[in-house]
Order: structure tokens, then sequence, then C-alpha cells
């Protein structure tokens, strides 16, 4: 998962693997994810990261999750790109981006002759300046940040939201998808994020204390701390251990996991 925009501040790894479960019935990995990182005109430099889960009974999941991904950057780019700051934005202009995301998925539904439900998926979002970070999510997946005053200390921002039912979680096709957006601008300066999908959320979160798994981001953040590895080594020991039978034991979901660390 190369980072988009050469010069930046921050390192990025990342990676998305098919669940078992999907491997034995012959679908693809339905999740998403993008890094980029942007300058303002204040000379900030944001980091734009992006992941998306298509809802697994969803038949056009997959794609939902891409354009989720793609249009989301677009947004976020033009808007750093044309003067905005991260502190600038708003519930409004994320429900806004929202709003026409959606509806370039119901436009494809319509094309396709299919569902808007057809194109269900999650989505999680977070955009980084150096004193201002903004969050939003729908669904769950959940995003983990460590700040630059309490190193070594993890916390997530927003818990994974469940639906109703169990195995089941709200998307950006809901009519309501409003009414189950979380927004939330910080005044703080982030040194390390990680953004995952809900295949990983039961590994790295404790439910039962309600915290983030402090060991497990203490370790994982270490190669791009020190330099350790390249971004492209890392990409590949991410999607290695993704794979690996530890975590497939526990899991048969598919699997997204990014990283990023300020040097």
């Amino acid at each position: 998962m190369p980072l988009e925009q050469r010069g930046s501040f921050w390192r990025c790894a990342g990676a998305s693997v098919a669940g078992t479960s999907h491997l034995k019935s012959g679908s693809v990995c339905q999740d998403a994810i993008a890094a980029s990182a942007w300058p303002t005109r204040s000379d900030d430099d944001v980091l734009v990261m992006i992941s998306a889960d298509g809802a697994g009974a969803a038949r056009f999941s997959k794609e939902a999750a891409q354009l989720i991904t793609q249009q989301l950057t677009i947004f976020a780019r033009r808007h750093l790109l044309y003067g905005g700051e991260v502190h600038d934005i708003t519930r409004e202009m994320v429900s806004l981006w929202l709003s026409q995301t959606r509806a370039m998925l119901e436009i494809r539904a319509s094309r396709s002759g299919t569902r808007l439900s057809d194109y269900a998926s999650t989505l999680s979002v977070a955009i980084v300046g150096q004193s201002h970070a903004a969050f939003f999510q729908i669904g769950d997946g959940a995003i983990v940040i460590g700040l630059q005053n309490s190193p070594w200390h993890y916390g997530w921002v927003f818990w994974p939201e469940r639906g109703e039912y169990a195995n089941t979680t709200y998307f950006l096709s809901d009519r309501d998808f409003e009414s189950n957006l979380h927004f939330e601008m910080l005044k703080v300066a982030v040194s390390e994020i990680s953004v995952f999908t809900d295949g990983l959320q039961d590994l790295l979160l404790s439910y039962q204390t309600h915290q983030v798994h402090q060991p497990f981001f203490r370790k994982i953040f270490l190669p791009l701390r020190n330099r350790s590895a390249t971004e492209d080594e890392l990409n590949t020991d991410l999607s290695t251990f993704l794979q690996s039978d530890a975590i497939n034991r526990r899991t048969s979901d598919d699997k997204s996991l990014m990283l990023a660390s300020r040097i």
C-alpha cells in the first residue's frame, strides 16, 4: 500500500487479505483501503486513511468498498488542495461527501438493474494533520491512535458499532445512514494511527475492558518507528501476518490493517 504523495513525513504500511471463509466459497476480498498524504496552504502535512468493508451478503460489496475509498479520497484531497485545512472539516461537510458518494452507488445500482442494498459497505476515515485530526465512521471496524504527548499508549476513536441483531452493522447504503454517522474533530497531535476492518476487531480490541490491545500495537508500530524495513517490505510482512495460521484460527473474515507513523 504505497503512500500516494511522496515527500510526506508519514510512513505507512497496509494490507488486505481474503478471509478463509471467502476463499472456501470462491469469493474475493471485499475490503478496500487507501492512504494518501497532501500538503495544505499552511504547509500542514495531512494524512488521509480510508477503509471500507463490503457486506458479505451484498452482491457488489467489493465494488462499493472500492468506490467509497476512491471518492472519499477525492473529496478530502480537493478540500486540502483548494485551501481547506483539517480543522475546517465539519460533520455537515462529511455528510455532504457521503451523500454524494451514496448517490454514485445509487446510479450504479440503477444502471445495472440492481438494488442499492447490493452495494452495502461500512467505512472508516481518518484525516490527520499536525495539530488537528478529523475522524468519521459508519458501521464496524475501528480507528486506533497514539498521541505525541503519550507515546506507546493507544486508544480507539469510535467503538465498532453493531446493528440490532448479532453479526449485523450499519452501511452507507442504509436509508438513515446519517443517523449512524459518527464524527469527531480532535485538537491533538497524532503520531501514530491504525485503521482496520471488522475481521480484526475482536483480536485487537478487548470487549471485556473496552480497551485497545496495547502490546499488539506497541510491537507492530516498531518497524515504522525505527525504519528497520522499507514500506514495500512492511506491506509484504503485514500481508503474510494477516494470512498466518495464528490469525486464521481466530477469524475467517476478510482482514484489512493500515498503519502510519509520523517521522
